[in-house]
């Protein structure tokens, strides 16, 4: 097994035993979950925290990278700005985290506009505050406070020391971005690296056959010492596309 986290992303619809089974098959020690996006949730009906740890313990793998709900400031339900009632639902969702054994989580902004950047700035310097032992680490998304290379920059001076990035390489593609050049310029502040392709109308292809630049990107993650997570359509093999960047330790918590 490798340090290579497995996404759900891969195969969004797949129930977790179904996602566990193509991790192994991937060659890959760990999974990424999410608290929403995705069949293979942390919050699912038929599925509890220790449940899902127990699948997780069987199969020999851990949880590499788990994703919480959007820092947006707003109600889910009506969208009533209430960065309150927002915090509340994602100390929630770290708290699901923990007790399945990860110390960081992703999260991503709400809409790109003064308001919603406002909230995730503050919210994220409340967060840090009251759960000190988990690390933060921000993602970048299409139409969010975090979208291009500038926003980092910009967001770097705003937001505590303590929190990291979650460089996704699909999410920077889609904004229009040199990911080898963003990458470059913000892996010091690292925490998580997603690694995933997209053709040229913005779907997500295998790793290698879209417009990722993926032996620059395999270059840059020589030495990281974070945790890289591999968003891939082509399922098995995914653990041997990264077979040279050294990532054969556990991945970080």
């Amino acid at each position: 097994m490798t340090g290579i986290v497995y996404s759900a992303a891969c195969d969004p619809g797949a129930a977790l035993p179904e996602l566990i089974a193509a991790a192994v098959a991937s060659g890959c020690g760990s999974v990424e979950l999410f608290r929403h996006r995705t069949t293979s949730s942390v919050d699912q009906s038929d599925w509890s925290v220790t449940g899902i740890r127990k699948a997780l313990a069987t199969a020999g793998i851990t949880l590499g990278n788990y994703e919480i709900r959007p820092l947006t400031g707003r109600k889910g339900d009506s969208d009533e700005r209430n960065r309150a009632y927002n915090l509340r639902q994602l100390e929630w969702d770290v708290h699901l985290g923990r007790a399945l054994g990860i110390r960081h989580v992703v999260v991503r902004g709400g809409a790109r506009n003064g308001e919603a950047r406002e909230d995730l700035i503050a919210g994220l310097g409340e967060l840090v505050e009251r759960i000190p032992d988990v690390v933060f680490c921000l993602a970048p998304e299409v139409d969010t406070p975090l979208e291009v290379a500038n926003d980092f920059t910009e967001l770097r001076a705003e937001l505590p020391d303590s929190v990291r990035w979650a460089l996704d390489t699909a999410s920077l593609l889609g904004a229009g971005e040199d990911v080898a050049a963003v990458l470059e310029a913000e892996i010091d502040r690292a925490h998580v690296v997603r690694v995933g392709d997209v053709n040229d109308v913005g779907d997500g292809v295998a790793l290698g056959t879209g417009a990722l630049p993926l032996d620059a990107v395999k270059a840059l993650l020589a030495g990281f010492d974070g945790v890289i997570v591999a968003e891939s359509a082509c399922g098995t093999g995914v653990s041997a596309i990264f077979a040279d960047v050294g990532a054969d330790q556990p991945a970080a918590q």
